[in-house]
């Protein structure tokens, strides 16, 4: 007999499937029901192996027919996620990034961050990197049933320090002479330098 078989493959989707078989060189009005051992596969990835093992018409054999056994599989479906990313004030406390992910869950995330341009750096941005925008993209491990998954670009700002002013006098008793005052920079971060 030629067998011809059924769906084979399907993407996960938490659910067990089997396929069909028939044969398809019947003589006019026969009939022929093929008996199937081992027909499912699921819920997980992953194969098995259905096999043809019987007819119910004894005109008709399996001996001979050349596809009696066929895999059957569960493939990854496609991972997705999300990731929001608040930034700092330039000097200030640096925030992390919140992963979440239905799929992929958020157990294993790295990150990969971007400048204003997007290109990538070679770490993450600290308190002291410059003011401005960057980027953030997560990617999300691949678990058994779904693909990686990585996110587009999310944005987030380091915003710029507001400093105070420290003034000099302002006011000289006369002296025929021209004066003028100095002013300086305060709240500056660290070894920063600030010109007014």
């Amino acid at each position: 007999v030629t067998l011809s078989w059924g769906t084979l493959t399907w993407v996960y989707d938490g659910s067990t499937h089997s396929t069909t078989c028939v044969v398809s060189n019947l003589v006019s009005g026969d009939s022929c029901t093929v008996t199937l051992e081992g027909n499912s596969v699921g819920k997980n990835v992953g194969t098995s192996t259905v096999t043809a093992t019987s007819l119910n018409n004894a005109n008709y054999t399996l001996i001979g027919a050349s596809n009696t056994s066929k895999t059957l599989s569960i493939t990854q479906a496609n991972g997705s996620g999300s990731v929001t990313m608040t930034g700092w004030t330039y000097g200030g406390t640096v925030t992390n990034p919140t992963p979440s992910s239905s799929t992929n869950g958020t157990s294993s995330v790295t990150y990969t961050w971007y400048n204003s341009n997007k290109s990538a750096l070679s770490s993450k941005p600290g308190s002291t990197s410059a003011a401005g925008t960057y980027y953030v993209r997560a990617t999300f491990a691949a678990t058994i049933n779904y693909k990686a998954y990585t996110t587009d670009y999310v944005s987030f700002t380091i915003a710029q320090r507001e400093v105070g002013l420290s003034w000099g006098a302002s006011t000289w008793t006369y002296d025929g002479s021209t004066h003028s005052t100095t002013c300086s920079a305060t709240g500056l971060v660290g070894s920063d330098t600030c010109t007014v």
